[in-house]
């Protein structure tokens, strides 16, 4: 899901959304390490909390959700300057809907008064 809008400063932005969830039982080595990596940039971030250190935190996430927010440079290429993320453990019935939300906020938490009444009026989620 893309959506395009106008920033305060005229230019143009990209919201994206992106969802990772486990399929099975149990993850697969290459899920734990991309759960593992997109967990650490939300701690980093400060979006997310850990309760019993992260490695514990991390086989209990069955899907995320990554709201990202770009812009489109001189030469075409989209740059991040945005993420917000959200998580549901193994105790929670994933919804993406929701999923988007949690994210979407956390993007807006960072930004203006000015700039989130402007994405606000321009986007869905």
């Amino acid at each position: 899901m893309k959506q395009i809008f106008i920033g305060l400063d005229g230019k143009e932005y990209s919201l994206r959304f992106y969802h990772f969830a486990i399929t099975g039982p149990l993850p697969t080595g290459a899920e734990m390490r991309q759960l593992r990596d997109i967990f650490e940039e939300a701690f980093r971030l400060r979006q997310v909390k850990c309760y019993g250190g992260r490695q514990r935190s991390i086989p209990y996430i069955r899907a995320c959700t990554i709201c990202t927010v770009d812009w489109q440079d001189s030469v075409g290429e989209w740059i991040n300057i945005r993420k917000g993320f959200s998580f549901c453990s193994s105790r929670d019935q994933y919804n993406k809907k929701r999923g988007r939300q949690i994210a979407f906020g956390r993007v807006l938490r960072e930004l203006s008064q000015a700039e989130q009444e402007k994405i606000l009026s321009q986007v869905s989620v």
